[in-house]
């Protein structure tokens, strides 16, 4: 194989590795907008909570307060309270998956240099053989007899 072609197959593969940085970005901005909207929901979904316990509240108000209307009240407001704790459950494993992201983009970011370097080294190989064959090509054209 010459060195032109191995130049032609490094470009081929700094340009594959370029796209799979752009994917990888990608992928970051995904789970940084991911992790972004969970924390949303789980803030909507406090106050959301907030406000129907107090409208709970008020409704047992106007109620004969027994046992099974206690017993009611208690249980939707442990529904709630565990509806909210799924909720935050998920935040600590969409950080994960968004630090996993960064991770792998680090990591492709860095074949993608050894990749650029390798590339360069090659290129300049390439020009300094052309440059030495042209150098050659004259002196030869230069030293023929006329």
């Amino acid at each position: 194989m010459s060195l032109v072609e191995l130049q032609k197959i490094r470009e081929r593969r700094l340009e594959k590795k370029q796209t799979e940085v752009m994917q990888c970005k990608q992928a970051v901005l995904d789970a940084e907008r991911n992790l972004a909207q969970t924390i949303i929901k789980v803030d909507q979904f406090r106050q959301f909570r907030l406000n129907h316990q107090e409208e709970l509240f008020k409704g047992l108000q106007s109620q004969v307060c027994t046992p099974p209307v206690m017993q009611e009240y208690q249980t939707k407001l442990f529904a709630l309270a565990q509806q909210e704790e799924q909720l935050r459950a998920a935040i600590p494993h969409v950080q994960k998956l968004l630090e996993q992201a960064n991770q792998n983009l680090a990591k492709v970011r860095t074949e993608m240099n050894a990749l650029a370097m390798k590339n360069e080294k090659t290129k300049e190989i390439v020009e300094t053989q052309h440059k030495a064959e042209v150098q050659l090509a004259l002196y030869i054209e230069q030293n023929q007899d006329p």
